[in-house]
Parts: C-alpha cells; structure tokens; sequence
C-alpha cells in the first residue's frame, strides 16, 4: 500500500458498545452503528441496493443486534452478527468513503467554484474533438461544469445534423415539450427563443418540478451582429444577497413562487399542455447551503403570497 494510501489502511478495528469502530492510517476515527452497518452489508444472500435487489429490510434488522469482530486486514473487515450468525465482509475503501462523520460527510460534499474575474477572462473551455477521443479530457468537461456551471466546447462542428456530438459527451438527451429546438428569428413568436431582442439572464423552464440538468448551445451560424450569450453565476449572487441583505435572502428561500407556461403544441404536436411549478427562487440543502436558483421572470405567474409580503416581494 502506497504512503498516500493511509486514509485506506487500518491501524486497529474493535467493537465498542455495539458500533464497528475504525482507526485509520491518517489518525481519523470512523464509527459504524450497527444497524446502519447490517442494512448495508452486501452478498449473494443480502443481495446489493446497486440492483435495488437488496433482501434485507431495515424494519426487520432486530434493534439490539451487535457485530462480533471477526477479523480485518488490508482489505476488508469482516463481522458477526448476534442474531444469526450472517457475516458480513466490507471493504476497507468502502467503509472510508462511507464514513459518516462530520469531518468525511463535509470532504465529501460538493463546493461550486464561484466566478471571479479570472472566470470572466479565461472561461473554462475544452476541445470537442479531444474530449470524444480521450476519457480524461471527457471526465475534464463533466467536473468542470459540475464546478462552474458551464464549459465553452471549441472545434465544434456547425452542421445541424452533427450537433448530437457535444451532447453524448454528456449523456442521453432528454426531451421536453421543446424537442431539440433550432433558435432562429420566426414570424410567428411563440418562445422567447423566436425573439431578435436581448433576454435577461434566467434559468430555462423554471415551470418544472425538475429544471434541466445540462442545457447545450450549439452556434451553427453565429449572428453578424450580437448574439453575446450573457452568463451569470447564481451561486455567487445568492452567496452576496445572503451576505448584504440577510431578509431578502431568507425571503427567496422561503416564500414559494408559482411559474407557468402554456404549450400551444406549436412544438410538441398534440394537445395543449399547461405546465407549472411553486417553489422557492433558491433551494437550500439540509445544511442551508445553497443548493440552485430558479429564476426567469417573464414566467412567473400572479403572486400568491400574503398581503404583508407582497410589497417586500
């Protein structure tokens, strides 16, 4: 095991009460309950939640179970449990990367990167063609707008029939009501996408319950006049309203705004379909830790609030 391995090496496993307790290589000190620890043991017989085969019920797992330490090396801890027997193996990796402390649920937890002016001035950019011929460059453009919440692709192809290319590097595409729209001046205006004017900084389709995950912009035919795509970092607006204007922070996250849009069927075919949603403009996570932002204006609906709150709205 290599030197930068010890946060993977055990240095000494016991049962203390009834919970696995783990000292590592690095001084960390994991604790395992036994409950949580049987409901996730895997094997042929336990089955694994990969699958959702998992066999075992939590509800069935008897409150006063207790492990009895079977052995552990460089690989793997194996137990005993007092109700019949079963033994459980795990990996040494897996209890690590599972350790539910404080300190290891924090490393764990993903930190969006958020702009400043060097982002502005050298925006996170890969090479298409790079990124289809090598896996690192690939896992590159998935971290990276995972980070910044957007990646510039070059070496593009400008043929419509070829822009499917950027999108499996990502992943399957998903569909909406849109189809895959071609962004063009129309006669007939039935999107903000058909407009010649310039729009606000907003998230698409805020009227779902589950907003798109990746949006891809393919420039077919870049406009010989404007067509500035205008980008803007939620996160770091929602971390400076939090910071100057603590109210109107704890208003977006609390108070539900209802947004709408009526599909005419102009793009699906069909029938008409009203879609609408009533949430927050940002969400917080269980740590109230911004977690996303939703807003685009023209599509928010009339304001269901209390009277005292509309005028702060």
């Amino acid at each position: 095991m290599q030197a930068n391995d010890s946060r993977y090496s055990i240095k000494r496993a016991d049962i203390v009460g009834k919970d696995l307790v783990v000292h590592w290589g690095d001084g960390h000190r994991s604790s395992f309950h036994p409950i949580w620890l049987r409901h996730q043991g895997e094997c042929e017989t336990c089955g694994t939640s990969l699958t959702a085969g998992r066999s075992i019920h939590i509800g069935e797992i008897p409150q006063d179970i207790t492990p009895t330490l079977d052995r552990h090396g460089e690989k793997a801890v194996q137990v005993r449990w007092s109700n019949d027997e079963h033994r459980s193996t795990y990996d040494v990796r897996w209890l690590r990367n599972h350790c539910y402390s404080d300190q290891e649920r924090a490393s764990r937890k993903h930190e969006p990167t958020l702009w400043d002016p060097t982002t502005i001035g050298e925006p996170p950019c890969v090479g298409l063609v790079e990124a289809e011929a090598h896996a690192s460059i690939r896992l590159t453009l998935s971290q990276t707008v995972s980070d910044y919440g957007f990646c510039q692709a070059t070496s593009a192809p400008t043929q419509r029939d070829q822009s499917h290319r950027i999108i499996e590097l990502v992943g399957e595409q998903r569909q909406t009501h849109f189809g895959t729209l071609l962004m063009k001046k129309r006669a007939k205006v039935d999107d903000a996408g058909d407009i010649t004017a310039a729009l606000d900084p907003h998230s698409d389709e805020t009227y779902r319950l589950s907003t798109i995950g990746i949006t891809v912009f393919p420039v077919l035919c870049p406009s010989p006049a404007g067509g500035d795509s205008t980008l803007v970092d939620g996160f770091e607006v929602a971390w400076r309203l939090r910071k100057e204007s603590p109210a109107d922070f704890e208003l977006l996250t609390t108070l539900p705004v209802t947004t709408h849009r009526l599909d005419r069927s102009h793009n699906s075919g069909g029938p008409e379909r009203w879609y609408m949603s009533r949430l927050p403009v940002i969400k917080l996570d269980y740590n109230n830790d911004v977690t996303g932002v939703r807003l685009n204006e023209p599509q928010i609906a009339p304001l269901d609030a209390p009277a005292q709150q509309i005028d702060a709205c």
